[in-house]
């Protein structure tokens, strides 16, 4: 059951100029820190939700209602549980705005999670551990390339992200 917070509950939220011990801001803004999440992991989730917002909106300029926007990005690299609150607000974020989304996993469990938990069709999720997730995306997309590519992949994987990427396409490298 979800309650109004009461003074002293703890809650975390996403909001410009908000660091502060007292604030009031109306309840659609904040969520309450569940008793088994500590200070210091709301606010590592609140971090990494700013930081993928930030990347996919102000940089990438992603915009609401932008139904062909394609956005690719690469899912579960590094350490997992950190890597995994990146991706997962990545996905929220493009699934609110209704962006058509490619990504990459590095186990066939995490892309049974991404279809399970997303509905991110098997056809638009590939493995990320050589190129080849290049040619998967740009032919189902008919080689136009993606709009934006949010990423964290190192190296050649990296170069290799580039060449998904559309003519004037934008790719945010979030490591």
């Amino acid at each position: 059951m979800i309650r109004r917070a009461r003074p002293d509950d703890p809650v975390m939220t996403v909001k410009a100029g908000i660091f502060t011990a007292h604030a009031i801001i109306l309840k659609k803004l904040y969520v309450q820190i569940p008793d088994n999440i500590s200070f210091g992991d709301a606010t590592a989730m609140s971090t990494v939700f700013s930081t993928v917002a930030e990347s996919m909106f102000n940089i990438a300029h992603l915009e609401k209602g932008q139904v062909s926007k394609r956005l690719t990005h690469r899912f579960a690299c590094g350490r997992w549980e950190v890597q995994r609150e990146a991706w997962v607000s990545a996905i929220q974020l493009a699934k609110k705005v209704r962006a058509v989304m490619y990504a990459t996993v590095g186990k066939g469990e995490k892309a049974k999670f991404l279809m399970d938990r997303f509905n991110i069709p098997r056809n638009r999720t590939y493995q990320h551990h050589d190129t080849m997730f290049v040619e998967g995306t740009t032919r189902e997309i008919n080689g136009r390339g993606v709009d934006v590519a949010l990423t964290s992949l190192p190296g050649e994987l990296l170069q290799a992200t580039w060449r998904c990427v559309a003519e004037f396409g934008i790719m945010v490298e979030i490591s």
